[in-house]
């Protein structure tokens, strides 16, 4: 198993807090380009994911992601764990990724976000993927993920 965080950092003015909106009534969908561990091969296409969906692996494990290699025909899986960080101007700890029998390759920030603003008042369907956003009063700008493997670290329980 190899686990990764996916950090986030941003330069906002005129707002705080800003997040992926994650919760039962909206699910972010986590966006990764992955590859296979044991024949290497690139997925083409991303894999999305929730962490309120859960798939059985065996009869004592769950995953929010059970997939099989196309190439190599392996059964793969994963599981997301929000953490409580907020994208600031320094990197930050936004989600950890277990996976089974894959690997991370990049993050792809297609959901909405929210924030708050000066008044403290939500701001929701924030558009990131084009690493940035504004509506006239919130600016957000030179966003940046990076996907970093954890090394002699536990792994989020499966």
């Amino acid at each position: 198993m190899l686990t990764y965080t996916l950090k986030g950092s941003a330069q906002i003015t005129n707002g705080f807090n800003l997040e992926p909106l994650d919760n039962p009534e909206y699910p972010f969908d986590y966006k990764f380009m992955v590859k296979c561990t044991r024949c290497r091969a690139h997925r083409d296409k991303p894999i999305q994911v929730t962490r309120y969906e859960y798939f059985p692996v065996t009869q004592f494990v769950n995953a929010n992601l059970v997939m099989k290699c196309k190439d190599c025909k392996s059964e793969r899986y994963i599981n997301v764990e929000r953490l409580e960080g907020k994208l600031e101007s320094e990197s930050t700890p936004i989600v950890r990724i277990v996976t089974h029998g894959l690997e991370i390759l990049s993050f792809i920030a297609d959901d909405q976000f929210q924030c708050q603003n000066a008044e403290n008042e939500t701001v929701q369907e924030i558009d990131l993927s084009e690493g940035g956003w504004t509506d006239g009063e919130i600016a957000i700008r030179n966003v940046r993920w990076d996907v970093v493997l954890e090394r002699g670290q536990a792994a989020l329980a499966l």
